[in-house]
């Protein structure tokens, strides 16, 4: 959680990002996704050059492995904080997929099912694209800036 008050005085201070890898997937024998260990190195590899160029990342840190309830749960918590003027980046590095023109971010928890459940399981353990943009524009309003890598 971010636990640090923002000053507006300071323009960096408006630089936000959160940060997200997700790799190790495969924890359980029904999983058909891969191990990403790539993605955990990116995560940390891009938290911190961002925390060079005077961004504030959320937790100090990436977020490392996490399932839908977590990721959800940050993602309000940090969106809570975001200033309307902010300038918020948004990194994800890990599986995704495309379902009836969603996309999502595979939670590290999530598995396979046979075709007909696909969509359904979906909605239930993965993180919209969708509903993370939603979630920082509601909280940036007009006066802030979306920047958004997925590196699914």
């Amino acid at each position: 959680m971010c636990t640090e008050e923002v000053s507006l005085d300071d323009a960096c201070q408006r630089r936000f990002a959160l940060v997200v890898g997700n790799g190790e997937y495969g924890g359980n024998p029904s999983s058909s996704f891969e191990k990403l260990g790539g993605a955990m190195k990116d995560a940390l590899a891009v938290s911190d050059r961002l925390q060079r160029l005077g961004f504030k990342v959320h937790n100090n840190k990436p977020l490392l492995n996490q399932n839908k309830n977590e990721l959800e749960r940050e993602v309000r918590e940090w969106t809570r904080r975001l200033p309307e003027n902010a300038v918020a980046l948004v990194f994800l590095s890990g599986h995704g997929m495309e379902l009836q023109g969603e996309q999502y971010f595979v939670s590290v928890d999530y598995q396979m099912h046979e075709l007909q459940m696909i969509v359904t399981k979906a909605k239930e353990n993965c993180v919209t694209l969708e509903w993370i943009h939603d979630h920082v524009y509601s909280a940036l309003r007009q006066d802030g800036l979306i920047l958004s890598f997925w590196d699914c």
